[in-house]
């Protein structure tokens, strides 16, 4: 929510720049700056995400070792990244 409302404000900030000559400077600092705000949000949104994923993802693993008695058997993963 954070993300889509601070890419909105850099969107009527950069507006505002055109629209407002005299005071373009403020507003092309406040358009990145919320743009910034707008990234970071989402990368922490994304973030939370995928930790929430892995912990379901636990979660079921420690489930099936547990029914299935043995280590090593359940559904395969792919891992790119370690």
């Amino acid at each position: 929510m954070g993300a889509l409302a601070a890419g909105a404000f850099a969107l009527y900030e950069r507006h505002e720049a055109k629209k407002d000559p005299e005071h373009a400077q403020r507003h092309k600092i406040e358009e990145g700056v919320a743009a910034v705000a707008a990234l970071g949000s989402g990368g922490f949104a994304f973030h939370e995400h995928h930790d929430k994923k892995e912990a379901k993802d636990a979660a079921e693993d420690a489930g099936e070792e547990e029914e299935s008695g043995r280590r090593g058997e359940g559904k395969k993963k792919h891992h790119f990244f370690g």
